[in-house]
C-alpha cells in the first residue's frame, strides 16, 4: 500500500496508507454499525454501510457520510467541494 502524503503529520485517528478500512460505530461498547471505506489518492469512498435493525430509526446511513466528511476534511483528504454532498 502506498503511503498517504499528508501536508503535515496526520492525526493519530487517520490511516497512514491508501486502502480499504472498516469504520466501526459502537454504542456503550456494542457494535451497532459498520462501514467499509476506501481511501484513494483523490477521494474517500464509502460504498457499504451496515447497521443493526433496531437502530434504523436514527438514519445511521445518513450520519456516516457526514462523519467521514468531519473526520477527513481537516486532513485534506476530502475537499470543501465534497462537503455539499452531505
Amino acid at each position: 500500500m502506498e503511503p498517504i502524503p499528508y501536508p503535515a503529520a496526520p492525526p493519530a485517528h487517520l490511516p497512514s496508507h491508501y486502502g480499504s478500512y472498516h469504520q466501526l460505530y459502537r454504542l456503550d461498547g456494542r457494535l451497532i454499525a459498520m462501514s467499509v471505506i476506501d481511501i484513494l489518492p483523490s477521494c474517500v469512498s464509502s460504498v457499504y454501510f451496515m447497521w443493526e435493525k433496531e437502530y434504523e430509526k436514527f438514519s445511521l446511513g445518513k450520519v456516516s457520510p457526514m462523519r467521514h466528511i468531519q473526520r477527513f476534511t481537516p486532513s485534506g483528504l476530502v475537499t470543501p467541494a465534497a462537503q455539499c454532498l452531505a
